[in-house]
């Protein structure tokens, strides 16, 4: 039963970002407190590397590439990685560390003023 309310979550999660990203297109951080957020510019990044436009897409956010591994590796990993043992003391570690650099990330966008 966990397993399956987890799941659902994660659908409505997914199609609220979907309807977040496609139909309202605000960074909702931005529209609420005039800021803009660590992965402002991210949607745009996936978008122009979806058009094979990897230098605007590492203008709009220099980490796409790293969150779009991480965000592939993490949908993916019940489906491919069943069989295969997880540790997971290194997937944390690599989160924390992803996190970690997100954060230094927006800090010196923020410092440099180039947050797209």
């Amino acid at each position: 039963m966990k397993r399956k309310a987890m799941w659902a979550l994660a659908i409505i999660s997914g199609i609220a970002a979907f309807l977040i990203i496609f139909f309202i297109y605000k960074c909702p951080t931005r529209y609420i407190f005039g800021i803009p957020c660590a992965t402002c510019g991210m949607t745009r990044a996936f978008l122009s590397a979806a058009k094979l436009d990897f230098k605007a897409a590492f203008y709009y956010h220099p980490l796409f590439g790293i969150i779009g591994i991480e965000l592939i590796y993490l949908i993916l990993r019940k489906l491919i990685l069943k069989k295969i043992k997880i540790n997971i003391k290194l997937e944390i570690g690599v989160l924390i560390f992803t996190g970690v650099l997100l954060i230094t990330t927006y800090i010196i966008r923020l410092y440099l003023g180039i947050i797209p």
